[in-house]
């Protein structure tokens, strides 16, 4: 029985899992000899793994936002740093969404096989999980079941990667075959169940996480890669929360390696305001982010025609892949920019921060569902459906306007000073203006 017959009489997780390396290496070892392909898809998997740049851990938060409901605003991200634990340490990263589903596990055991459509998800290339190659070599994932996920127990889908022993086994002892599935294979094609749930994945299910990724360090450099990706998530100008809004809590902790054990909560609260005829029907909250300060942030929808003619222009002139044409979802553009102070890094976002390569085209920062490349570090102008989330209404909603459809005598605000020149690689050099009337009160 494959594992498409499992899954159509409803078969356990542990089954599945077992069932679908089992799978692959029938397929592969039927097939060597006349197509190869598993050995070009595991030159692939490392490929795309190289083109994170150091981001898996935005990577993992992005994965564990899309776990939460739309419709939800109380989602909780956790991210542990053990450095103790295990020879170079241990990273967890839990979430509270919905548990892994037979669709998710089977995404995760290939790759670009995404289950998500474009617009209802931040991710849905279907390889940003590939990005932990670059800090662990042997990743672990812990979910629930739903029906029981209040229990604390993680009883749904519990799975690692076939080491070379574990091929050994699934070739029932063929060692000339198993030495070839090792070759040719990677790894993250062959799920393994795990049985044994470690202290602190049982720790993080008690406390209310649905799934928690567990990956031990490789060595020493990686856990300086993940000590600066923490870093950057509690440093960075660019507030990380700013538009993930289907979260409340994202908690940091890093314990061991001779240092004080140090905990940095990000949390996120909004509240909408009035409806605002200067915005032109759009939708305006004001977001408190604690530490990282309050912002107005307005958001529109795009028509919906023209969304359509967008992607299909940039389908047809091959720039984006024929997936996205599944786009169900409105399409929104968001702009913020502090009510509170006027201490901005302008910087634009796929729903997270992008890189120093992609600055904000005035002073705040912009939020859309961006056609880029896999690390989501910079945008193309060039196409279609990029350009036009960069000509939607939002982007004409100044900070000051802004400012001023929430308080009295915004017309009369003070100007704003101060241009500067930001470039780009990819996009056309703009000016940047930087509003000084920011501070003002608002008034609900």
């Amino acid at each position: 029985m494959g594992s498409s017959d499992l899954e159509a009489v409803g078969a356990a997780p542990h089954d599945l899992i077992a069932q679908k390396s089992r799978d692959h290496i029938g397929a592969y070892l039927e097939t060597r000899d006349r197509w190869n392909a598993a050995s070009s898809l595991k030159a692939l998997t490392d490929a795309a793994a190289r083109e994170y740049e150091d981001r898996f851990l935005i990577e993992l938060i992005q994965n564990g936002y899309d776990a939460h409901l739309a419709e939800k605003r109380d989602g909780r991200i956790v991210i542990r740093l053990a450095r103790d634990e295990g020879e170079h340490g241990t990273i967890y990263v839990a979430n509270g969404g919905t548990p892994f589903t037979e669709s998710n596990f089977n995404a995760l055991c290939e790759i670009a096989q995404s289950d998500k459509k474009p617009g209802e998800s931040v991710g849905h290339k279907g390889v940003g999980f590939t990005s932990v190659l670059q800090v662990c070599a042997w990743p672990e994932i812990y979910s629930g079941d739903e029906a029981q996920r209040l229990s604390g127990s993680l009883g749904g889908f519990c799975f690692g990667f076939a080491k070379p022993e574990d091929v050994l086994k699934l070739t029932e002892g063929d060692e000339t075959a198993a030495q070839a599935v090792v070759h040719d294979i990677s790894p993250y094609f062959l799920p393994i169940p795990l049985e044994h749930k470690p202290q602190a994945v049982r720790q993080l299910a008690n406390e209310g996480l649905a799934t928690v990724v567990r990956l031990p360090l490789e060595s020493e450099v990686a856990l300086q890669v993940a000590e600066e990706q923490i870093r950057f998530l509690r440093q960075s100008k660019a507030p990380l929360m700013l538009f993930l809004e289907r979260l409340d809590r994202l908690d940091i902790v890093t314990t061991g390696g001779g240092r004080p054990s140090e905990m940095t909560a990000l949390t996120r609260r909004a509240e909408q305001l009035r409806p605002q005829p200067l915005l032109g029907g759009g939708r305006l909250e004001l977001v408190d982010l604690g530490h990282q300060g309050r912002w107005l942030l307005a958001s529109r929808a795009v028509d919906e025609a023209r969304l359509k003619k967008a992607l299909a222009e940039s389908v047809d002139s091959g720039q984006i892949d024929e997936a996205w044409t599944d786009w169900t979802a409105p399409a929104v553009v968001s702009v913020a920019t502090r009510s509170d102070a006027d201490e901005v890094d302008p910087q634009m976002y796929t729903f997270l921060p992008m890189g120093k390569h992609a600055p904000a085209p005035f002073w705040g920062h912009l939020n859309a569902p961006f056609s880029t490349k896999l690390a989501r570090l910079d945008i193309n102008d060039r196409v279609p459906l990029n350009a036009l989330f960069l000509g939607v209404p939002p982007l004409s909603w100044t900070p000051e306007r802004l400012v001023g459809s929430v308080r009295p005598g915004g017309k009369d605000a003070p100007p704003c000073q101060g241009d500067r020149i930001s470039r780009s690689r990819t996009r056309r050099s703009f000016v940047v203006r930087r509003s000084r009337c920011i501070a003002a009160a608002v008034v609900r």
